[in-house]
C-alpha cells in the first residue's frame, strides 16, 4: 500500500457559524493496511476552545495555555506613574528598542456582517478573533494569531508568515493554506471559506512591556492608540490616524498574580474594564 496523504480537512458548518476543523494526521512512514484505522483525528474548533499547533508533517507541536488577562483604560500620568513602580521589580522585555518600547502594528479580520465586532461589544462567550502582527514595521516577523477569550481566560495561538503568504491572505489567494500543515492557518482558511472573513481595520499603537519570570507575569502598558482608515495594508508607510482614546494597561498571568505585582498595581487598577483596542479603532471604519 501506498503511503497516504499527510494530512485531509473537511468542514462542517454549524450554528452561529462556527466550522469544525477535521485534521487527519498520517504517520510520516507508510503504515501497514490494519493500522489504518488507528490514525488519530485532531478536532480544532475554529471558534473555539483548546487547539493544537500543527508542523508541516502533521505532528502535533504543543499545546497553547489558557492565562488569566485583565484591561484598564488608564491616563498619561497613570501611565508614568506605573511604568516607574513597575521597573522597580519587573523586567523591561528583550525584544524591545532602546527606550524600552516598541510599536505594534495589527490587521485584524472580520465578516460583512462584522460578527468578531458584535461578539466583542456584546460580550459572546466564548469568541475569537484572527489577525496578522509585525514590530516596528519589520517584515522579517509576521505572525499570524488566533486570539480565544473565555471569561476571564485568553489563549494566543500562532504561526509566523513570510510576506508573500501574507501579500497572499490579503489577496483572497488562500487555496495554498488548505494543505500549509500549521493549525492556525488552516483555520483562518476555514474562516475565509466559510464564514467570508476578510481583513478589516488596522490597529497601530506603542508599547511598554514588563515581565516578572519568576511567575510568568507580563504587564503592558500601550499609548497612541492608532488606525489606518483607508488603508488595510500592515506595510504601508503612510501613517495611521490617532484614535485619542485613554491608554491601556493589560495583565496577563497564569496561575495567580504574585502579591508583590498586586501592590506596583493597586494605586491604578481599580475598575476592570472589558477594554479592546481592536473595538476602539472600528469605531472609524
Amino acid at each position: 500500500m501506498g503511503k497516504p496523504s499527510p494530512r485531509h480537512i473537511f468542514f462542517m458548518r454549524l450554528s452561529h457559524g462556527a466550522v469544525i476543523l477535521l485534521t487527519e494526521r498520517f504517520r510520516k512512514d507508510p503504515v501497514p493496511e490494519a493500522e489504518n484505522d488507528a490514525n488519530p483525528l485532531t478536532f480544532s474548533f475554529c471558534c473555539g476552545m483548546m487547539v493544537n499547533d500543527i508542523d508541516k508533517e502533521g505532528s502535533m507541536v504543543s499545546e497553547a495555555k489558557y492565562r488569566h488577562e485583565f484591561k484598564y483604560y488608564i491616563n498619561a500620568w497613570d501611565r508614568e506613574l506605573l511604568s516607574r513602580r513597575l521597573g522597580t521589580v519587573m523586567k523591561r522585555d528583550p525584544h524591545t528598542m532602546a527606550d524600552g518600547r516598541y510599536v505594534i502594528r495589527s490587521l485584524y479580520f472580520d465578516n460583512f456582517t462584522d460578527t468578531a465586532y458584535f461578539e466583542k461589544v456584546n460580550g459572546v462567550n466564548p469568541r475569537a478573533k484572527f489577525r496578522i502582527r509585525i514590530y516596528n514595521g519589520d517584515d522579517s516577523f509576521i505572525s499570524l494569531e488566533k486570539k480565544v477569550k473565555r471569561e476571564e481566560l485568553t489563549q494566543k495561538l500562532q504561526a509566523r508568515i513570510t510576506k508573500e503568504e501574507y501579500e497572499k491572505i490579503v489577496a483572497g489567494d488562500i487555496d495554498w493554506m488548505l494543505d500549509d500543515g500549521r493549525g492556525v492557518v488552516a483555520e483562518l482558511y476555514a474562516q475565509m471559506r466559510g464564514m467570508n472573513l476578510r481583513p478589516k481595520v488596522l490597529v497601530e499603537y506603542t508599547r511598554t512591556p514588563f515581565i516578572y519570570e519568576p511567575a510568568d507575569v507580563r504587564v503592558t502598558l500601550d499609548c497612541d492608540i492608532r488606525t489606518g482608515i483607508f488603508s488595510n495594508n500592515l506595510f504601508d508607510p503612510a501613517p495611521c490616524v490617532p484614535t485619542e482614546s485613554f491608554d491601556v494597561l493589560e495583565v496577563k498571568y497564569n496561575e495567580f498574580l504574585p502579591d508583590i505585582i498586586r501592590y506596583l498595581l493597586n494605586p491604578i487598577c481599580r475598575d476592570r474594564q472589558s477594554s479592546s483596542k481592536y473595538e476602539i479603532c472600528r469605531q472609524f471604519g
